[in-house]
């Protein structure tokens, strides 16, 4: 008999997203036999075999954000790519677990012949496209697309055998929209601690000058990166020569806005955009680093989502300012993180001057958070979970867990 082995199909890139990638490296530390159908960037190899994973990247992912209309059109092209590689590939392997990624949900019905034929089927629910439509898009033609997503996301969950979802607010969400609440399960996005390691030598005193700020991940209005760059202003008065550092992917409209404030403001020398790096580059620039900034806008769907960079700073042992936030504040207190009011630059401005001042609390703070973190959301304990919701249904009866991230 073929060995039983686990499906994941998602849109993005293996192994540049943090949440696929602990999937995958999991599953193949304990052996569990995987194949990947996912995106990629043009100069990857389309098959690409790692142990007991096999990675087949069917289309290459957009390098920018996105209009509405064409997120439809590369959308339709990966569930039709994807598709025609999961039914060639169920010729010739037992799946006995698929695993499909948001956005968008309605991913999951090309696995139809596959639960026809006793695969089980997990969504999951990193995002939640009713949730994030009006966050993302405005206008009354969304309006009738986000009436269409909730009809649809009842179908979807009937029709899942499991659904992970990234965040408490988003199980709360799926529970008022009438989602069973046992058929939920919560994996935050938590940083890989394989490659954000506490940084114990780290040193706390006041900064009077030169302070240094990080934000890496995408940028685009609901991250609020304009906000901070407007807080530099009353920062560099405070703290002379202090710099920012963004490390992103751009939507190109929001860093034309950006770019214009720099100039208007004569910030030329206080905010450094960058290309995005790898998440080891990333550590590397933490390492050098007074602060993580985490400026999030106040909506909806921001107020349920999770930054997995606020988890990689934490985890790294760099202290951080952020917007006050529900789905932040419910896993990290006041004493924890310090929070500014989102959207407000005096305010974030005026708790960053206070971090760098009074380093007694930058190491409080930094060292409670980090307390939290490895209490409760360390990358070994979500993946474990992984593990085990997918073990009963590969047939396996003891625990087979290894950790992939040490």
């Amino acid at each position: 008999m073929k060995p039983a082995k686990v499906c994941i199909i998602a849109k993005y890139l293996y192994p540049f997203d943090t949440r696929l990638s602990q999937q995958v490296n999991t599953l193949n530390a304990c052996g569990i036999p995987c194949d990947v159908i996912c995106g990629g960037n043009g100069f990857q190899d389309t098959v690409e075999r790692i142990k007991n994973v096999t990675i087949y990247r069917v289309y290459k992912k957009p390098a920018t954000k996105q209009s509405f209309l064409v997120y439809l059109f590369t959308t339709f092209r990966f569930l039709a790519g994807a598709f025609l590689k999961l039914l060639t590939l169920s010729l010739r392997n037992n799946y006995k677990v698929i695993v499909v990624h948001t956005l968008p949900e309605f991913l999951v019905f090309i696995t139809a012949f596959n639960k026809l034929f006793g695969s089980f089927v997990v969504l999951d629910g990193r995002d939640l496209t009713v949730d994030l439509l009006y966050s993302r898009w405005k206008g009354k033609k969304i309006a009738i697309v986000k009436g269409v997503a909730v009809f649809l996301e009842k179908i979807i969950a009937n029709f899942c055998d499991e659904i992970i979802t990234a965040s408490n607010g988003f199980k709360r969400s799926l529970v008022g929209r009438g989602v069973a609440e046992g058929k939920i399960k919560v994996l935050v996005n938590t940083a890989d601690e394989s490659v954000f390691r506490f940084d114990r030598n780290r040193t706390f005193k006041p900064i009077t000058e030169q302070a240094r700020l990080i934000y890496h991940g995408t940028v685009s209005e609901r991250f609020g990166l304009l906000t901070a760059v407007k807080a530099m202003e009353k920062i560099c008065k405070k703290i002379p020569g202090s710099t920012l550092h963004i490390f992103g992917y751009f939507d190109p409209v929001y860093r034309g806005r950006i770019e214009e404030y720099i100039d208007k403001a004569d910030l030329y020398k206080n905010v450094q955009l960058f290309d995005p790096i790898g998440l080891d580059e990333v550590y590397k620039q933490v390492l050098t680093m007074d602060l993580g900034v985490v400026p999030y806008l106040s909506d909806d769907f921001m107020n349920l989502a999770l930054s997995t960079k606020t988890f990689e700073y934490i985890a790294s042992g760099l202290p951080v300012a952020a917007s006050r936030l529900k789905s932040s504040e419910e896993l990290f207190d006041d004493s924890c993180i310090e929070y500014a009011e989102a959207g407000n630059a005096d305010d974030l401005a005026d708790k960053v001057v206070n971090l760098c001042l009074t380093p007694e609390l930058r190491e409080s703070k930094r060292n409670r958070a980090y307390s939290v973190f490895y209490n409760k959301f360390t990358s070994a304990a979500q993946n474990e979970k992984y593990v085990n919701l997918l073990a009963p249904y590969l047939g396996i009866e003891d625990t087979v867990f290894v950790n992939a991230s040490r």
